[in-house]
């Protein structure tokens, strides 16, 4: 197969940044494999299995999916433009700094002109192979889905499919995989009970409750409380919507990180990459908060049960022991 090759401008080793994009029209194709893992690990993540069926599915859905992905690599290169230029500005800038921002921002409009061909009706066929990132042929060339930022891949994903799924009704694309239950509905706002008694204030929430000593402000109590109860439902949500959509839980190992240039948190589910994105600064913050919760979220996720967990606000630094 002949035909032409554009590839991500390398970044130099002392900056590493990069992993490295590469579009071609190639025959023998070789792409970069994800960290090796156990054979144990669970087959695809969501948005491997989503495309993998996307595959076999009409074509207006399949160029629908390539052209949000290649719009959002598109934006996080020039992400990476923008903070070049800004960097490039310092007297202690690398001298090629500016020259190789040029070629980043090259590589991006190319993607962007893929982007335009699938509009303009170019057919688009998806690679699926375990282990390592999406691939896709937009007519004959051939793109590897790898985001510039390697520990951004996760969330990369994440966001393509959170768009395609806001357009699309997903459970149509995995049959037979898709599990019963109430779809979530996000809530902008809690409303918890509130008590009053015995030297305690206390508020609870579907068998979530929190206690705080009467030497606390009440005001300040009403709000770690309110704050508490939203991010905990958000979260069950979230992962209860992963779960109904067949993705596997690796209950044991949970643990809510900071996601990698954002404002959110992040909550890997496993180890084939499928990950809740939220806004859970109380959660992430507090030390031994979120494991408190956990059993809560579990019950609520498996079960559908709201278990009773207590809190207690000196456990956790809200007010003095």
């Amino acid at each position: 197969m002949k035909g032409s090759l554009l590839a991500a401008p390398s970044e130099k080793a002392s900056r590493g940044r990069f992993s490295l994009g590469v579009l071609c029209l190639c025959g023998a194709i070789a792409w970069p494999t994800l960290a090796a893992e156990s054979d144990s690990r669970p087959l695809q993540s969501r948005f491997l299995r989503t495309a993998g069926h996307l595959q076999h599915t009409g074509s207006s859905l399949r160029s629908a999916f390539a052209s949000l992905a290649l719009s959002e690599l598109s934006r996080a290169y020039r992400d990476e433009v923008t903070l070049a230029r800004d960097e490039s500005r310092s007297a202690q800038a690398d001298k090629g700094l500016r020259g190789w921002s040029r070629s980043v921002a090259g590589y991006a409009r190319e993607l962007q002109r893929l982007v335009d061909d699938i509009e303009m009706g170019l057919p688009v066929s998806l690679m699926v192979e375990d282990r390592k990132p999406l691939a896709l042929f937009v007519s004959s060339r051939f793109l590897i889905l790898s985001h510039p930022r390697p520990l951004q891949q996760r969330m990369f994903e994440h966001r393509v499919l959170e768009q395609f799924c806001a357009r699309y009704r997903c459970e149509q694309f995995l049959p037979g995989e898709v599990g019963s239950g109430p779809i979530p509905i996000a809530r902008a706002s809690v409303s918890p009970d509130w008590h009053f008694g015995q030297g305690l204030w206390s508020c609870s929430h579907r068998g979530i409750r929190v206690e705080f000593k009467y030497q606390s402000d009440i005001s300040t109590a009403r709000a770690i409380c309110e704050e508490l109860m939203r991010e905990v439902l958000a979260l069950a949500d979230e992962v209860a919507w992963q779960v109904i959509h067949a993705v596997e839980v690796d209950w044991d190992g949970l643990a809510l990180e900071v996601a990698p240039g954002s404002t959110q948190h992040s909550l890997p589910l496993n180890v084939s990459g499928d990950t809740v994105l939220a806004t859970l600064p109380l959660l992430h913050s507090t030390p031994g908060l979120f494991d408190s919760v956990l059993p809560w979220i579990r019950a609520w996720v498996t079960r559908r049960i709201d278990t009773t967990i207590e809190l207690r606000a000196e456990d956790f630094g809200w007010q003095e022991s």
